[in-house]
């Protein structure tokens, strides 16, 4: 097939896939191809691509996973480059068996976007880790190898790619066609340059990550393995060797890039310039590396977006991060939360005895924006009454400095036995912004607020400070107290392991008061003894007690002078505990789980907790055909309601089946099947007397019959969620060109027993196919993209189709790479609203219901157009310059959005790298 046929192939291509789909304006399309199973050892590489959100507006792109089912997630941040989000996610702990995870877009504007949707419902993605692709053969001394390159453990960029060794042999019992080269499993002998003691290989390219070289002989028609060795393939921000493995006592590499972007959105002209810098080296036993990412877009109205990290080592005994690190102590404490501060440890006798720490803080300071006060009458005539009001700005709501300390003690050898002890403190610096409380706080802070009011307005509120109502939205300075311990042991080869975790937390809403006094207490009712005062007083160094704990750690009691007096308690409703067991035998891995939450348990240092459950998890994998075929199988029950504060307990039942096979031979195709069933159910049914039977299941308000009342009662609750989800992938040869296609699909559907409009479904079916052409200096990569959703049993519902196809084009001996991408979307919104019907008795609502509003359907067709291109110039092999061209638009069928043409993003930027 000649370069000219190939050309008129990809080109219509590209023709065919302007006519195929277009997008949405409102509605932000990400799109990713889930790889649903990783090699054990490698690292996960994950893609999520966003084309119809520009770099400029994304305050931050952010990765939650955890492993095994664990209490939180670890949170990681994803650069957001050309509308994409990559990580390359390594997993040290090789008894990892599987990784949720899930991707949150945080937009400027507050907007942010999930993938998937958690916030409907929607599980995570599920990857399962499984047994590398790499056959095993039995270990012969017969020959020998010496290793010519890469050494082993050595990390390359993909212009150093070179494989070779020397062979050492009798030739009584070999010759040069006894051996094969196996990499990755692959069978590359007739690819490489072979004499009779030495071979070498040039890859054209290889992925990221760690790589496989088997040197294989046969003997008596058996394949035996002379030597093995891995290595691993890095980005081009990245060059060099591991340098813990290197031979070298001194080493120094890193890249620095500076660019900078012009863009026109919407109509708005912003432009931006940018710098990063990543440094790592080596003197003798000390390792350091920085890194730095500086932009204009900083601003004091957001969190830090510029990033800087200074990380220090000495062998594996003590370690410095400085700058933006990520400590993670526990699931139940911190977990890889961003910390701009100081995280430092050392340890003693392999790991036996650690101690870590952490300093600085996890928000800075923003300032509160306030709209001038604003009065608002009610009644008539002679009793017309005035009411003030101070509100926030749109987008005007700020954030207190939020300080950091912990630390985290471990005792033991992770592989038998070991105890750690973990302790953070979160307290919110109530001096590093103003709040506004009254309106004396008005005069003293901001007069010009003030503009709008008369004197005699002015005088009633300098008279009645306190009659200024605040906004709700005003943040209140915060404190957190966790503590925490962990117990973990394995025994009989790690085929037996144990871990628990147990941890209290205390969380105090509002600190502006200080501890709670005698005074306070007074107006409160409470009878507070000098003794218990001194105490608060004395724990205040830890954390603040007052009347705005989460949950007080004392109770009151009444006393004869018709006060209540105090006693200290330990609430259970703050406490949090895990606690896994994992049996690995005979080809299964089994493991039983029991997690208990109280629904005050906070950590302000991971969000990412879920509270008020308790219930088991039951996990069993079976591994077939040397770990190729794998089959798990789970159960779980859980429960709210821990602590029986609530009138009812909604319980959660699930099963869960996942098949997958991934064969040796990459010409068989590699399938992952996973099928959950679950329940929810709070034993609440839906009564309602006052309205006829058929509108029962579209009531608003639901009710009980108790002691003979008829009594309002829970929203009732009885759902059956339904998931199926799964891929495949292939790997091909077709018309002179490595082909590698790609399919996955998930449908979750909601069915509701209770209320006539508490359906939902989603479905999302991903195809793709990426093309590398031999002898062709291009590429080329076509993504297919469907979602369909619906809610309210239909009546709402969102269909977004898209379509990308790119090529990538290397010029002047792969010195110039360009590459271009067309994006088209199409989404088409549909949304008829519920509204309130009321029935016969006007003076109550007890028999209204929910009836479509059919009236006032809202249709919205949205298409979207986006052309993408760039281009890498090699100057040297040091430096090379990029340069992006974004065109789109945005076309709104609807009166309600308006359009958005001629968006363009413009960006040039220089990469040294030594």
């Amino acid at each position: 097939m000649g370069t000219d046929r190939v050309i008129k192939c990809v080109l219509a291509i590209l023709c065919v896939s302007l006519l195929a789909a277009e997008a949405t304006y409102a509605q932000v399309d990400i799109q990713y191809i889930s790889p649903q199973t990783v090699e054990r050892g490698q690292p996960l590489e994950l893609r999520f691509d966003v084309p119809s959100v520009d770099e400029s507006s994304v305050l931050e792109a952010l990765l939650f996973f955890r492993t095994d089912g664990s209490g939180s997630f670890i949170q990681e941040e994803m650069d957001f480059i050309n509308g994409t989000s990559e990580i390359s996610l390594s997993l040290p702990d090789h008894s990892i068996n599987s990784i949720e995870y899930y991707f949150l877009l945080r937009l400027l504007n507050g907007r942010q976007y999930t993938f998937p949707n958690i916030t409907e419902d929607q599980p995570p993605l599920f990857t399962e880790v499984i047994e590398p692709r790499l056959p095993e053969f039995p270990r012969t001394s017969a020959a020998d190898v010496a290793i010519l390159s890469p050494d082993p453990g050595a990390t390359l960029s993909q212009d150093d790619l070179f494989i070779s060794a020397a062979l050492f042999y009798d030739e009584l019992d070999f010759n040069q066609d006894s051996f094969l080269i196996y990499l990755n499993g692959e069978d590359i002998t007739a690819l490489t340059e072979t004499s009779p003691y030495l071979f070498k290989y040039y890859p054209q390219t290889l992925p990221r990550g760690q790589h496989v070289i088997q040197v294989l002989v046969r003997m008596d028609d058996t394949l035996h393995e002379v030597e093995q060795w891995t290595f691993n393939v890095a980005g081009n921000a990245v060059l060099g060797r591991d340098l813990r493995l290197t031979q070298s006592r001194r080493e120094i590499g890193g890249n620095v890039e500076v660019g900078g972007r012009s863009q026109v959105i919407s109509g708005s002209s912003t432009d931006a310039l940018q710098g990063r810098i990543q440094l790592r080296g080596r003197e003798g036993d000390f390792y350091y590396s920085l890194r730095s990412y500086v932009t204009t877009q900083e601003s004091d109205r957001f969190q830090p977006v510029n990033r800087y990290a200074v990380n220090l080592r000495f062998r594996d005994n003590l370690f410095l991060n400085s700058g933006d690190v990520s400590p993670r102590f526990s699931s139940y404490s911190i977990n890889g939360r961003r910390v701009r501060g100081i995280n430092s440890g050392v340890q003693f006798g392999d790991r036996a005895f650690e101690i870590e720490a952490v300093y600085g803080t996890v928000n800075r300071s923003v300032q509160n924006l306030y709209d001038a006060i604003v009065v608002q009458e009610s009644g008539s005539g002679n009793a017309i009454e005035e009411q003030f009001f101070l509100e926030l700005e749109d987008g005007g709501a700020g954030a207190y400095e939020r300080r950091i300390v912990g630390g985290r003690l471990s005792i033991g050898n992770p592989e038998r036995f070991r105890f750690s002890l973990n302790a953070l403190r979160l307290r919110d610096d109530t001096t590093s912004i103003r709040r506004i409380q009254n309106f004396e706080d008005v005069l003293i802070s901001d007069p010009s607020l003030t503009t709008g009011l008369s004197q005699q307005q002015t005088n009633f509120l300098l008279q009645n400070p306190n009659q200024l109502q605040i906004s709700s939205g005003v943040p209140r300075p915060q404190e957190n107290l966790v503590l925490s311990t962990e117990v973990q042991f394995s025994a009989d080869e790690q085929r037996v392991r144990f871990h628990t975790e147990f941890a209290a937390s205390l969380l105090n809403q509002d600190i502006s008061q200080g501890v709670l006094d005698r005074e306070a207490a007074d107006r409160l009712g409470i009878d507070l003894s000098d003794s218990q005062e001194s105490f608060f007083n004395n724990l205040a160094w830890l954390i603040i007690i007052n009347d705005q704990m989460s949950t007080l750690p004392f109770r009151y009691r009444d006393t004869e002078s018709e006060n209540s007096s105090v006693s200290l308690f330990f609430p259970s409703s703050i406490i949090a505990s895990d606690t896994k067991l994992d049996l690995n035998y005979l080809n299964q891995r089994a493991q039983i789980q029991y997690r208990w939450v109280g629904p005050d348990y906070n950590s302000l240092a991971n969000n990412t907790v879920r509270r008020d459950v308790a219930g088991f998890t039951f996990t069993d994998r079976f591994r077939f055909a040397q770990n190729r075929l794998m089959v798990m199988l789970g159960a779980e029950r859980n429960r709210d309601n821990v602590n029986n504060y609530k009138r009812n307990t909604t319980i959660n039942k699930g099963v869960r089946g996942n098949v997958g096979w991934y064969p040796f031979n990459n010409k068989l195709p590699r399938l992952n099947v996973v099928i959950r069933y679950r329940t929810r159910n709070n034993g609440v049914e839906r009564f309602n007397p006052f309205i006829n039977d058929d509108l029962s299941g579209a009531s608003v308000r639901n009710f009980e019959i108790a002691d003979g009342d008829t009594l309002i009662t829970s929203t009732p609750r009885s759902d059956v969620i339904t998931t199926f989800s799964g891929s495949i992938t292939q790997s091909f040869n077709l018309i002179d060109a490595n082909h590698q296609g790609g399919l996955s699909f998930s449908k979750t559907k909601t069915e509701s027993a209770v209320f006539d409009y508490g359906d939902a479904e989603s479905q999302n079916l991903s195809l793709s196919l990426r093309s590398q052409y031999n002898g062709r200096p291009f590429r080329t990569n076509l993504t297919y993209n469907n979602t369909a959703s619906t809610s309210l049993s239909g009546l709402n519902s969102v269909k977004i189709h898209s379509i990308n196809t790119g090529l990538d084009w290397a010029f002047l001996d792969q010195k110039l790479i360009l590459n271009s991408m067309v994006s088209f979307l199409r989404s088409r919104f549909v949304n008829t609203p519920l509204v309130r019907e009321e029935g016969v008795d006007l003076q109550s609502s007890r028999d209204d219901f929910f009836i479509p509003d059919f009236e006032n359907i809202n249709r919205r067709l949205s298409n979207s157009y986006i052309l993408r291109f760039g281009a890498e110039y090699l100057i040297s092999n040091r430096g090379v310059i990029n340069f992006l061209f974004n065109y789109s638009i945005i076309d709104n069928r609807s009166n309600i959005f308006g359009n958005f043409p001629n968006d363009r993003i413009m960006q040039l930027s220089y990469a040294y790298r030594f």
